[in-house]
């Protein structure tokens, strides 16, 4: 990746960031060269070539999750938390989707291993970050 991508990537984050700030998340950035506790919004951005892009997606409670790892290591599928985690997650991305394109982001949903989580592709016109700090 050269770095006017990278570039373009982190200011695309940058700008969904401050977007899921104004409509009142607290999103957090990935950051994969400290190891964090993230619950919430997550903005990322992905360098690796061929899967380039800047991702967003909702990250449950490190207390729920960890419910979910304990019951997939048990192989027990049925779980009330696992069920509980599904429907949060599936609910916040479609809200995800609907408050980035209402804000001006052409979005997508992710696929394969970004499952449940939303591309951020570019924008489209004004972004709420701008009308609001214009």
């Amino acid at each position: 990746m050269t770095p006017e991508v990278e570039a373009e990537l982190e200011r695309l984050a940058d700008k969904v960031h401050a977007t899921l700030r104004l409509a009142g998340f607290n999103p957090q950035f990935r950051d994969f060269s400290i190891d964090q506790d993230l619950a919430g919004a997550v903005v990322e951005i992905e360098v690796e070539s061929g899967n380039e892009g800047v991702f967003v997606y909702w990250q449950t409670s490190v207390p729920l999750t960890q419910a979910v790892v304990k019951a997939v290591r048990a192989r027990d599928s049925a779980d009330r938390a696992c069920e509980i985690n599904g429907d949060i997650t599936e609910g916040m991305l479609d809200a995800l989707l609907a408050i980035l394109t209402s804000a001006g982001f052409e979005v997508e949903e992710a696929g394969g291993y970004r499952d449940l989580q939303v591309q951020v592709t570019g924008v489209r016109g004004e972004t709420l970050d701008t009308l609001i700090t214009s």
